[in-house]
């Protein structure tokens, strides 16, 4: 009997769902946005990996805290995504405000089917 392998990696996937005050933002920057619905608006999802917590007792409360140390960087990268100029950011100043403009879930198996090493691509960001 052959044994299959699954890879898995050290990290946990975070989907980003854009809410309705980002949404509202955007079409304060663009008025020909205001046709786009909610619904059309949220099904843009944004992607990102951060550290798995290991030897966690309380994994959602361990993927929290380590949402927290990026929520701020997540924030202006989906703020770029969309195309709001850098002048009509909002200046988010706890992880509780960024909770209003963005939802997002943990999907903690993020399995490797590639060939080879992830390897990580820097690419650098106009302030």
């Amino acid at each position: 009997m052959m044994k299959n392998k699954l890879l898995s990696t050290n990290r946990t996937l975070l989907r980003v769902t854009l809410l309705k005050p980002f949404r509202d933002l955007k079409i304060k920057c663009f008025t020909d946005s205001s046709n786009q619905t909610l619904e059309q608006f949220s099904s843009i999802k944004g992607y990102y990996l951060i550290k798995t917590p290991s030897n966690s007792l309380y994994p959602a409360l361990s993927l929290e805290e380590e949402l927290k140390k990026h929520y701020k960087k997540i924030f202006e990268q989906e703020l770029s995504e969309v195309g709001i100029p850098r002048d009509h950011w909002p200046d988010i100043n706890d992880f509780k405000e960024f909770n209003t403009y963005i939802n997002v879930d943990f999907l903690s198996l993020i399995a490797d089917f590639g060939e080879g090493s992830i390897k990580n691509i820097e690419t650098i960001l106009d302030d």
